[in-house]
């Protein structure tokens, strides 16, 4: 994933950031993965994360891939993204993407 703030505020905290598997309009799986968000500084160069997502399943049809990153405060709201495809399948999750798989 590459990825620039073209905000005017930095992420401030090394909040945990999961990457999920959305199908059959359902949230399948979850990988948490090592991305550090405080790495993208506005105004700045993009960034890119690459993840291996062990165990993916097999023959979907249909399948997207999610992102989101984990609020520590268990009553907190979740951190949103300026990017139209922002909950656009599932609440809190920025839709990434159609999964071509086989």
């Amino acid at each position: 994933m590459t990825v620039t703030n073209t905000a005017v505020a930095p992420f401030y905290y090394p909040w945990q950031v999961e990457v999920g598997l959305w199908h059959d309009e359902k949230l399948k799986q979850t990988w948490p993965v090592d991305w550090n968000i405080t790495r993208i500084i506005p105004g700045e160069g993009a960034i890119t994360y690459t993840a291996t997502l062990d165990n993916f399943p097999r023959r979907l049809k249909n399948a997207r891939l999610l992102l989101h990153v984990v609020n520590p405060l268990k009553s907190g709201s979740p951190l949103r993204f300026a990017n139209t495809t922002q909950d656009q399948d599932f609440n809190g999750w920025l839709t990434l993407g159609n999964i071509e798989n086989y």
